[in-house]
């Protein structure tokens, strides 16, 4: 999936005739590819999914700003009910993702195309690459009683961006 497109950088219902004509053109792509895959069965699912994406941006005259993004995610659910007063439900989610993102200067234009250019908005230049791997796994068991229930449960993270175990 993709969409692309021109516009000025300004509002052209509030520009007169030469302010149109001086401000820049916003050149905007955006552009996903998905690649996955899912099994249902009785007591679960599992899916995994690759995605590519890529948003590029320039200004006449001005910055531009480059977004190229990879993404890697498995998940696994599973659930049981064996007993009338018993069940569980487990799993995990598993992503890898690589990023890199270019960002050229646009000055005050940026503000402008905010919106569709995040990155010209901030007004800083960025040439960085971010490597990153998270995985959650949980564990639930229900214990049923009429209408009462207790559910205890775990649920356990970690994040190579924050390098610690999330409970």
């Amino acid at each position: 999936a993709g969409d692309r497109y021109d516009r000025a950088a300004g509002e052209l219902d509030v520009l007169d005739a030469w302010e149109s004509s001086v401000t820049p053109t916003l050149s905007y792509a955006n552009n996903f590819q998905i690649f996955g895959g899912r099994h249902h069965w009785k007591n679960g699912r599992f899916v995994v999914a690759a995605v590519q994406h890529r948003r590029q941006n320039a200004l006449t005259g001005s910055g531009s700003e480059d977004l190229h993004d990879w993404t890697l995610t498995s998940r696994l659910d599973a659930e049981d009910h064996p007993a009338e007063w018993f069940a569980w439900d487990a799993g995990y989610e598993a992503r890898l993702s690589d990023t890199h993102l270019t960002v050229e200067d646009a000055g005050y234009s940026g503000i402008l195309v905010g919106d569709e250019a995040p990155g010209l908005a901030r007004g800083i230049e960025v040439d960085d690459s971010m490597k990153r791997a998270r995985f959650g796994t949980y564990g639930t068991a229900h214990f049923i009683a009429g209408d009462l229930r207790l559910i205890p449960g775990v649920r356990l993270g970690y994040d190579t961006a924050g390098s610690h175990v999330l409970t």
